[in-house]
């Protein structure tokens, strides 16, 4: 049991680490957001294509890896949305 406990210990700081670091990627999120929007509104000004197909890629890797990983944190705290739509119509 020791070494169960010390997997959980692991896997636990494992993911707040990782929660924390996913703070930083979800600011390169927003800023790649504002880029994308930025260019696409001055390229369509200026008659150019000005966005980047990389930008937009960067955009959805960075949400998926928010998602996905983050998803482990908001578990691990609590914080998951529960939908109880079963449990709510039973006595």
């Amino acid at each position: 049991m020791p070494m169960l406990r010390v997997f959980c210990s692991a896997v636990d700081a494992l993911n707040e680490w990782l929660g924390n670091a996913l703070r930083f990627v979800l600011l390169l999120l927003v800023v790649l957001g504002v880029i994308n929007v930025l260019t696409r509104y001055i390229g369509a000004h200026l008659g150019m294509a000005l966005s980047s197909n990389a930008v937009l890629e960067s955009q959805t890797q960075a949400f998926n890896m928010i998602f996905l990983l983050g998803a482990a944190w908001l578990l691990k705290n609590d914080g998951h949305i529960r939908v109880d739509i079963i449990r709510a119509r039973l006595s």
